[in-house]
């Protein structure tokens, strides 16, 4: 078993961290996304002040979103009425629109307002024309508020 992470002592993190991952391979990944896991991350705090829209993307977990995104979002200073649009990438369908729902939930619940939502298959952003189009599309409709 791994001990509980210091969070003063952020290169400890670190390698507790990727120790836990290194010994617990992919069904650990699998494990801690489905817990809905807060990793703690190297910079726990982001703010998000200066910026009018705020773009968050992760990729899809077992259906769910990666764990590293909860951190994050959970360390967003002054989101108050940002600006959001969570992207999400994924292999399968399965859990894309789940996570994205509970990722916008996250960032509401932050105070930020969620204009637009996005989610990705890997295949067709192999395709540079497909992935250019769907990318473009994406950042117009968060640009216009999501209209």
């Amino acid at each position: 078993m791994y001990s509980t992470p210091n969070p003063e002592n952020h290169a400890e993190n670190h390698g507790l961290v990727t120790r836990a991952a290194r010994e617990l391979g992919p069904l650990g990944c699998v494990w801690s996304a489905r817990r809905r896991a807060k990793p703690v991350l190297l910079n726990p705090e982001t703010d998000v002040g200066p910026y009018d829209l705020v773009f968050i993307g992760f990729p899809i977990w077992a259906m769910r979103p990666a764990p590293a995104v909860n951190s994050f979002i959970f360390g967003l200073k002054k989101c108050g009425g940002k600006t959001c649009a969570p992207f999400a990438t994924f292999e399968a369908g399965w859990g894309a629109q789940d996570s994205l729902k509970r990722v916008a939930g996250q960032l509401e619940r932050a105070g930020g307002k969620v204009v637009a939502a996005g989610a990705f298959e890997a295949r067709r952003l192999r395709e540079p024309a497909e992935a250019e189009r769907l990318v473009s599309e994406f950042i117009s409709a968060a640009l216009r508020g999501g209209a």
